[in-house]
């Protein structure tokens, strides 16, 4: 599946893949995404700033033996943290399953018995989260034979691992870039 991107003056960009897409944000500084945090504050990313975290994230789910083709499972609130894990992992030629956090504290075995059935069903082999969250959701992860281990925000933030490769994973159009799953407000969540 291509990504089509809209440019200036009605100049529309065909890309084969979201790899070709990001990749095509080398050098680009003056255009990007602005985050806005809980507190309203804003952290700009330029198109370069997005494909160089994506390339640092993929390094970090590489050095975790991560491989093309493994499924992550993502639990990440913010969309500074949860955009540029998303992308490398994407990078790294992984399949992200993106999916939410507890609401609550008063629901949490509830979201637990689900979280564990999604997982479940989407077999990957690590979870990136933040620190915080992992802490809330530890007592379900032993019941998901497929995790290997959990990736934190704050791991992925930080510097590359020296020695692992940064460079794009080479995938076709046809390859799955993302596996969702349904909310399952009216059933079981389902993948799509």
């Amino acid at each position: 599946m291509g990504v089509r991107s809209g440019g200036p003056m009605g100049h529309v960009y065909d890309y084969p893949t979201l790899i070709a897409a990001l990749d095509a944000g080398k050098g680009l500084s003056d255009k990007g995404f602005t985050f806005l945090d809980r507190d309203q504050r804003e952290q700009y990313f330029s198109f370069e700033d997005l494909r160089a975290e994506a390339m640092r994230r993929a390094a970090h789910f590489r050095q975790h033996g991560m491989k093309q083709g493994d499924r992550v499972a993502m639990i990440i609130p913010d969309g500074e943290d949860f955009v540029p894990t998303f992308l490398g992992a994407v990078w790294a030629g992984l399949v992200p399953v993106p999916l939410y956090p507890p609401l609550s504290l008063g629901k949490l075995d509830s979201y637990i018995e689900t979280l564990i059935n999604i997982l479940n069903k989407a077999k990957p082999t690590h979870i990136a989260t933040s620190a915080k969250l992992q802490q809330v959701i530890w007592s379900g992860l032993s019941k998901v034979p497929s995790l290997q281990g959990v990736i934190t925000s704050e791991e992925l933030r930080g510097p590359a691992p020296e020695g692992v490769s940064q460079d794009p994973a080479v995938v076709a159009p046809e390859d799955l870039c993302f596996l969702q799953f349904t909310s399952g407000s009216t059933s079981t969540p389902k993948g799509v």
